[in-house]
Protein backbone atom coordinates (compact mmCIF):
# COMPACT_ATOMS: atom_id res chain seq x y z
CA UNK A 1 0.00 0.00 0.00
CA UNK A 2 2.82 2.41 0.94
CA UNK A 3 4.57 1.61 -2.33
CA UNK A 4 1.44 2.50 -4.28
CA UNK A 5 1.03 5.75 -2.36
CA UNK A 6 4.68 6.67 -3.01
CA UNK A 7 4.18 6.06 -6.73
CA UNK A 8 1.00 8.16 -6.74
CA UNK A 9 2.80 10.94 -4.88
CA UNK A 10 5.65 10.82 -7.38
CA UNK A 11 3.20 10.86 -10.30
CA UNK A 12 1.38 13.93 -8.99
CA UNK A 13 4.71 15.64 -8.23
CA UNK A 14 5.92 15.08 -11.79
CA UNK A 15 2.53 16.14 -13.15
CA UNK A 16 2.60 19.32 -11.05
CA UNK A 17 6.10 20.20 -12.25
CA UNK A 18 5.04 19.56 -15.88
CA UNK A 19 1.99 21.79 -15.49
CA UNK A 20 4.12 24.57 -13.98
CA UNK A 21 6.65 24.34 -16.82
CA UNK A 22 3.87 24.20 -19.44
CA UNK A 23 2.08 27.15 -17.86
CA UNK A 24 5.28 29.20 -17.82
CA UNK A 25 5.96 28.28 -21.46
CA UNK A 26 2.44 29.22 -22.56
CA UNK A 27 2.48 32.44 -20.55
CA UNK A 28 5.83 33.40 -22.05
CA UNK A 29 4.64 32.69 -25.62
CA UNK A 30 1.44 34.66 -25.08
CA UNK A 31 3.31 37.66 -23.66
CA UNK A 32 5.87 37.72 -26.45
CA UNK A 33 5.46 40.43 -29.07
CA UNK A 34 5.72 38.85 -32.55
CA UNK A 35 8.62 40.07 -34.67
CA UNK A 36 6.23 41.17 -37.42
CA UNK A 37 4.17 43.32 -35.03
CA UNK A 38 5.89 46.60 -35.29
CA UNK A 39 5.09 50.24 -35.59
CA UNK A 40 6.36 51.54 -38.87
CA UNK A 41 9.39 53.65 -38.19
CA UNK A 42 8.25 56.62 -40.22
CA UNK A 43 8.68 60.20 -39.16
CA UNK A 44 5.79 62.62 -39.61
CA UNK A 45 6.95 63.71 -43.06
CA UNK A 46 7.38 60.13 -44.30
CA UNK A 47 4.00 59.11 -42.90
CA UNK A 48 2.33 62.08 -44.56
CA UNK A 49 4.04 61.21 -47.84
CA UNK A 50 2.89 57.57 -47.64
CA UNK A 51 -0.68 58.60 -46.79
CA UNK A 52 -0.71 61.08 -49.68
CA UNK A 53 0.60 58.38 -52.01
CA UNK A 54 -2.31 56.06 -51.16
CA UNK A 55 -4.77 58.95 -51.48
CA UNK A 56 -3.46 59.73 -54.95
CA UNK A 57 -3.63 56.07 -55.98
CA UNK A 58 -7.23 55.76 -54.78
CA UNK A 59 -8.17 59.00 -56.54
CA UNK A 60 -6.54 57.87 -59.79
CA UNK A 61 -8.24 54.46 -59.64
CA UNK A 62 -11.60 56.08 -58.92
CA UNK A 63 -11.10 58.41 -61.88
CA UNK A 64 -10.25 55.47 -64.15
CA UNK A 65 -13.32 53.52 -63.08
CA UNK A 66 -15.64 56.53 -63.28
CA UNK A 67 -14.39 57.46 -66.76
CA UNK A 68 -14.77 53.86 -67.98
CA UNK A 69 -18.34 53.59 -66.67
CA UNK A 70 -19.23 56.97 -68.19
CA UNK A 71 -17.77 55.95 -71.57
CA UNK A 72 -19.71 52.68 -71.54
CA UNK A 73 -22.92 54.54 -70.71
CA UNK A 74 -22.38 57.06 -73.55
CA UNK A 75 -21.67 54.23 -75.97
CA UNK A 76 -24.85 52.38 -75.04
CA UNK A 77 -27.07 55.46 -74.96
CA UNK A 78 -25.63 57.95 -77.50
CA UNK A 79 -27.08 61.41 -77.92
CA UNK A 80 -29.52 61.87 -80.86
CA UNK A 81 -26.96 63.89 -82.82
CA UNK A 82 -24.53 61.00 -82.51
CA UNK A 83 -26.19 58.95 -85.23
CA UNK A 84 -24.38 55.70 -84.69
CA UNK A 85 -25.44 52.22 -83.67
CA UNK A 86 -25.17 51.86 -79.87
CA UNK A 87 -22.09 49.86 -78.90
CA UNK A 88 -21.41 48.18 -75.57
CA UNK A 89 -17.86 48.79 -74.39
CA UNK A 90 -16.28 45.93 -72.42
CA UNK A 91 -15.70 46.49 -68.70
CA UNK A 92 -12.40 48.20 -67.96
CA UNK A 93 -9.74 46.44 -65.88
CA UNK A 94 -6.97 47.99 -63.79
CA UNK A 95 -4.72 47.17 -60.83
CA UNK A 96 -4.41 48.93 -57.48
CA UNK A 97 -1.14 48.36 -55.61
CA UNK A 98 -0.78 49.53 -52.00
CA UNK A 99 2.22 49.12 -49.73
CA UNK A 100 2.10 48.27 -46.05
CA UNK A 101 3.38 51.75 -45.20
CA UNK A 102 0.75 53.42 -47.38
CA UNK A 103 -2.12 51.46 -45.84
CA UNK A 104 -1.14 52.12 -42.23
CA UNK A 105 -0.26 55.77 -42.86
CA UNK A 106 -3.55 56.33 -44.67
CA UNK A 107 -5.56 54.89 -41.78
CA UNK A 108 -3.52 56.96 -39.33
CA UNK A 109 -4.42 60.10 -41.29
CA UNK A 110 -8.06 58.99 -41.50
CA UNK A 111 -8.11 58.59 -37.72
CA UNK A 112 -7.42 62.32 -37.28
CA UNK A 113 -10.87 63.10 -38.72
CA UNK A 114 -12.92 59.98 -37.97
CA UNK A 115 -11.39 58.99 -34.59
CA UNK A 116 -12.03 55.33 -35.39
CA UNK A 117 -9.24 54.15 -33.10
CA UNK A 118 -10.91 55.80 -30.14
CA UNK A 119 -14.13 53.93 -30.95
CA UNK A 120 -12.29 50.61 -30.87
CA UNK A 121 -10.06 51.42 -27.88
CA UNK A 122 -12.09 49.21 -25.52
CA UNK A 123 -11.34 46.20 -27.70
CA UNK A 124 -7.99 46.87 -29.35
CA UNK A 125 -5.27 49.54 -29.32
CA UNK A 126 -2.40 50.19 -31.73
CA UNK A 127 -4.06 48.26 -34.59
CA UNK A 128 -1.90 47.62 -37.65
CA UNK A 129 -2.14 45.93 -41.04
CA UNK A 130 0.82 43.67 -41.82
CA UNK A 131 1.59 42.19 -45.24
CA UNK A 132 3.69 39.03 -44.86
CA UNK A 133 4.32 36.35 -47.50
CA UNK A 134 0.81 36.11 -49.01
CA UNK A 135 -0.74 36.83 -45.61
CA UNK A 136 -2.74 39.86 -44.59
CA UNK A 137 -2.48 40.19 -40.82
CA UNK A 138 -4.79 42.34 -38.68
CA UNK A 139 -3.18 42.80 -35.28
CA UNK A 140 -3.45 44.92 -32.19
CA UNK A 141 -2.95 44.98 -28.43
CA UNK A 142 -6.00 43.67 -26.55
CA UNK A 143 -6.30 45.67 -23.29
CA UNK A 144 -8.30 42.95 -21.52
CA UNK A 145 -5.47 40.43 -21.95
CA UNK A 146 -2.54 42.82 -22.44
CA UNK A 147 -1.36 40.70 -25.36
CA UNK A 148 -1.03 41.16 -29.11
CA UNK A 149 -3.94 39.37 -30.78
CA UNK A 150 -3.65 38.77 -34.51
CA UNK A 151 -5.84 37.37 -37.28
CA UNK A 152 -3.93 35.89 -40.22
CA UNK A 153 -5.71 35.81 -43.59
CA UNK A 154 -4.69 34.33 -46.94
CA UNK A 155 -7.07 36.08 -49.36
CA UNK A 156 -7.98 34.72 -52.78
CA UNK A 157 -10.75 34.84 -55.35
CA UNK A 158 -12.38 31.43 -55.62
CA UNK A 159 -15.55 30.48 -57.51
CA UNK A 160 -16.42 34.13 -58.03
CA UNK A 161 -16.22 34.95 -54.31
CA UNK A 162 -13.68 36.73 -52.15
CA UNK A 163 -12.40 34.18 -49.66
CA UNK A 164 -10.23 35.88 -47.04
CA UNK A 165 -9.23 32.48 -45.65
CA UNK A 166 -8.69 32.94 -41.91
CA UNK A 167 -5.59 30.78 -41.47
CA UNK A 168 -4.97 31.17 -37.76
CA UNK A 169 -5.52 33.27 -34.64
CA UNK A 170 -2.54 34.07 -32.44
CA UNK A 171 -1.98 35.56 -28.99
CA UNK A 172 1.58 36.77 -28.93
CA UNK A 173 3.54 33.98 -30.65
CA UNK A 174 1.13 31.22 -29.59
CA UNK A 175 -1.42 29.84 -32.05
CA UNK A 176 -4.91 29.60 -30.55
CA UNK A 177 -8.16 27.96 -31.62
CA UNK A 178 -9.99 30.23 -34.06
CA UNK A 179 -12.90 30.35 -31.62
CA UNK A 180 -10.70 32.39 -29.26
CA UNK A 181 -11.52 35.54 -31.20
CA UNK A 182 -15.28 34.88 -31.25
CA UNK A 183 -16.10 37.23 -28.39
CA UNK A 184 -14.26 40.14 -30.03
CA UNK A 185 -15.72 39.33 -33.43
CA UNK A 186 -19.15 39.32 -31.78
CA UNK A 187 -18.55 42.80 -30.36
CA UNK A 188 -17.59 44.20 -33.77
CA UNK A 189 -20.56 42.37 -35.29
CA UNK A 190 -22.80 44.09 -32.74
CA UNK A 191 -21.49 47.48 -33.88
CA UNK A 192 -22.17 46.83 -37.58
CA UNK A 193 -25.22 44.55 -37.83
CA UNK A 194 -27.87 46.85 -36.28
CA UNK A 195 -27.15 49.55 -38.88
CA UNK A 196 -27.21 47.27 -41.92
CA UNK A 197 -31.01 46.99 -42.42
CA UNK A 198 -31.40 50.77 -42.80
CA UNK A 199 -28.42 50.98 -45.15
CA UNK A 200 -29.89 48.14 -47.24
CA UNK A 201 -33.32 49.82 -47.48
CA UNK A 202 -31.81 53.12 -48.62
CA UNK A 203 -29.18 51.70 -50.98
CA UNK A 204 -29.21 53.14 -54.50
CA UNK A 205 -27.06 52.76 -57.61
CA UNK A 206 -28.11 55.19 -60.32
CA UNK A 207 -27.98 54.59 -64.11
CA UNK A 208 -24.63 56.43 -64.28
CA UNK A 209 -23.11 53.73 -62.08
CA UNK A 210 -22.77 55.80 -58.91
CA UNK A 211 -23.62 54.23 -55.56
CA UNK A 212 -24.97 56.35 -52.70
CA UNK A 213 -23.50 56.32 -49.20
CA UNK A 214 -26.01 53.75 -47.94
CA UNK A 215 -25.04 51.34 -50.72
CA UNK A 216 -21.38 51.82 -49.80
CA UNK A 217 -22.08 51.25 -46.09
CA UNK A 218 -24.19 48.16 -46.83
CA UNK A 219 -21.59 46.62 -49.15
CA UNK A 220 -18.61 47.36 -46.92
CA UNK A 221 -20.44 46.38 -43.72
CA UNK A 222 -21.45 43.06 -45.26
CA UNK A 223 -17.89 42.48 -46.46
CA UNK A 224 -16.43 43.11 -42.99
CA UNK A 225 -18.91 40.72 -41.35
CA UNK A 226 -18.19 37.95 -43.84
CA UNK A 227 -14.45 38.42 -43.35
CA UNK A 228 -14.73 38.33 -39.55
CA UNK A 229 -16.85 35.17 -39.68
CA UNK A 230 -14.49 33.53 -42.21
CA UNK A 231 -17.20 33.33 -44.88
CA UNK A 232 -16.89 33.89 -48.65
CA UNK A 233 -18.01 37.40 -49.61
CA UNK A 234 -19.04 39.18 -52.77
CA UNK A 235 -15.85 40.49 -54.41
CA UNK A 236 -17.11 44.06 -54.45
CA UNK A 237 -15.05 47.15 -53.69
CA UNK A 238 -16.46 50.67 -53.55
CA UNK A 239 -14.16 53.27 -55.07
CA UNK A 240 -15.16 56.55 -53.48
CA UNK A 241 -14.49 60.06 -54.67
CA UNK A 242 -12.13 61.42 -52.05
CA UNK A 243 -12.89 64.60 -50.16
CA UNK A 244 -15.06 65.82 -47.32
CA UNK A 245 -18.28 65.87 -49.33
CA UNK A 246 -20.88 63.72 -47.58
CA UNK A 247 -22.49 63.08 -50.99
CA UNK A 248 -19.25 61.95 -52.62
CA UNK A 249 -19.75 59.62 -55.57
CA UNK A 250 -18.76 55.97 -55.36
CA UNK A 251 -18.25 53.49 -58.17
CA UNK A 252 -18.69 49.77 -57.39
CA UNK A 253 -16.08 47.50 -59.00
CA UNK A 254 -15.39 43.78 -58.87
CA UNK A 255 -12.22 42.35 -57.35
CA UNK A 256 -10.94 39.77 -59.83
CA UNK A 257 -7.59 38.98 -58.23
CA UNK A 258 -5.63 39.40 -54.97
CA UNK A 259 -1.91 39.06 -54.41
CA UNK A 260 0.32 39.89 -51.42
CA UNK A 261 4.06 39.93 -51.89
CA UNK A 262 7.02 42.17 -51.02
CA UNK A 263 4.99 44.15 -48.48
CA UNK A 264 2.48 45.11 -51.18
CA UNK A 265 -1.22 44.32 -51.61
CA UNK A 266 -2.24 44.08 -55.26
CA UNK A 267 -5.92 44.13 -56.23
CA UNK A 268 -7.04 43.41 -59.78
CA UNK A 269 -10.25 45.33 -60.39
CA UNK A 270 -12.76 45.75 -63.20
CA UNK A 271 -15.82 47.90 -63.67
CA UNK A 272 -19.27 46.34 -63.55
CA UNK A 273 -21.75 46.00 -66.38
CA UNK A 274 -25.23 47.55 -65.87
CA UNK A 275 -26.65 44.06 -65.24
CA UNK A 276 -24.02 43.39 -62.59
CA UNK A 277 -24.77 46.70 -60.88
CA UNK A 278 -28.50 45.87 -60.89
CA UNK A 279 -27.76 42.46 -59.39
CA UNK A 280 -25.55 44.08 -56.74
CA UNK A 281 -28.29 46.54 -55.80
CA UNK A 282 -30.86 43.74 -55.50
CA UNK A 283 -28.43 41.81 -53.34
CA UNK A 284 -27.74 44.78 -51.07
CA UNK A 285 -31.47 45.32 -50.65
CA UNK A 286 -31.88 41.66 -49.75
CA UNK A 287 -34.18 40.88 -52.70
CA UNK A 288 -31.81 38.66 -54.61
CA UNK A 289 -28.51 36.82 -54.34
CA UNK A 290 -25.61 37.62 -56.64
CA UNK A 291 -24.61 34.84 -58.96
CA UNK A 292 -20.96 33.87 -59.04
CA UNK A 293 -19.10 35.07 -62.10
Amino acid sequence: MKKILRRLAMFFLVLGIALIITGAFVRNRVRQVPSWYRHLHLNDAMQQQAANSMTQKLAATYSQANDAVAAATRAKFPLPEQATQPVDLPPASFTLELSEAEINSFFAEWDTTEHWRQKLAKYVVDPVVILEDHELILAGMVPEWNVVLSLHFVPKIEKGKLDMGLKRVMAGTLTLPKSTADSYIGKIDALISPKLPEHRRNAEINPKGWANNDAVSAAMGELVLHVLHDEPAEPVFMLQELGHNRDARSVPVRITGVDISEKTLKLDLRTMTPDERDALLQHLRGTDVLASN
